[in-house]
């Protein structure tokens, strides 16, 4: 339908002006939630364009690029629900602007809101305490929350850990609410350009310190990350929160099984492989750095996997 220009012949992007030529009926806005982002729609409906292209992390906008692509990639291996990314540009008055499409996960009778909307405003706590305000305050607007909401938020939790995410809080946590049916569950994950460490790559970078993953990990134990949100007790570090992450997970054989499938199956090299079989370059630099992270973190869960080998103890959320 669409003729791609050659430079991006191998990514087969989705030229935006030319839907807005062919179908004049669609908008396009700049969106006041985001940095460098752009809503329009599509006949498949209402997506967002995201460039990269904001102020804050200029030196890391291709490693951003990248993650979103990854980690879409990385949740279909491990079975868990991902926003569909696809490679994109705007092209206005000349100038070609690559970023990514993500089409929107909600049907017209759903509403997408965020964690932060139905949990009565708590700025950050620990996923047990997520859950309890989310349910109190799913009955107080009369829905009914998904059964599976806590497994879940739990294999999101564990997504999260395995990529590194440092931009995971409550405004990133995406809940959709269906009306017709007064159900409420999580949304498919939205939002994953800030993982592996990526902010934290971008100070060292700034301060021309070595990027290696002793000190990706390192930092994400003092930088207050926004993962912490995603924990079951913030006092304990990145490596102390996989152990509780573990600990919990052994007690109910469901998120036990997801969780041995994920880090098994959770495998960074083979995602970027697919990625480059696609025509997306991903930089020697940033490829071995991941793949290190990648086997560095799934040590990690392997070595508390052994450690609780027999522990039966219930821990509640």
């Amino acid at each position: 339908m669409l003729k791609n220009r050659k430079k991006y012949e191998k990514l087969k992007p989705i030229d935006l002006e030319k839907f807005k030529t062919i179908n004049k009926k669609n908008t396009i806005g700049i969106s006041t939630q985001t940095f460098g982002s752009k809503w329009f729609l599509l006949p498949k409906g209402k997506a967002i364009f995201k460039t990269f292209d904001d102020y804050l992390f200029p030196a890391i906008k291709e490693y951003r690029y990248i993650n979103e692509l990854l980690c879409h990639e990385l949740a279909k291996m491990i079975n868990v629900p991902c926003a569909t990314y696809e490679p994109a540009y705007d092209n206005k008055n000349g100038k070609v602007i690559k970023g990514l499409v993500s089409y929107k996960v909600n049907s017209t009778h759903q509403k997408l809101t965020t964690a932060y909307d139905v949990s009565n405003y708590i700025q950050s706590s620990t996923l047990g305490e997520i859950i309890d305000e989310i349910e109190e305050k799913t009955e107080d607007d009369g829905y009914v929350l998904d059964p599976d909401f806590e497994f879940d938020l739990f294999k999101l939790t564990v997504f999260d850990y395995l990529s590194m995410q440092q931009d995971r809080h409550l405004l990133n946590i995406h809940i959709i609410d269906d009306k017709k049916n007064n159900f409420r569950y999580l949304s498919p994950i939205i939002d994953n350009e800030m993982a592996f460490g990526v902010i934290s790559i971008d100070k060292f970078i700034s301060c021309d310190l070595k990027v290696n993953v002793h000190n990706m990990v390192e930092d994400m134990n003092f930088m207050q990350s926004s993962i912490k949100s995603l924990c079951i007790n913030n006092n304990h570090n990145y490596e102390e929160n996989i152990n509780d992450i573990v600990k919990l997970a052994k007690t109910h054989k469901k998120y036990y099984e997801f969780l041995i499938n994920a880090v098994k199956n959770f495998d960074v090299k083979e995602a970027i492989q697919i990625l480059q079989k696609k025509g997306i370059k991903v930089p020697n630099n940033y490829k071995n750095y991941l793949i290190a992270l990648n086997k560095y973190i799934r040590k990690e869960f392997v070595s508390c996997i052994k450690q609780n080998k027999n522990l039966n103890n219930e821990i509640e959320l």
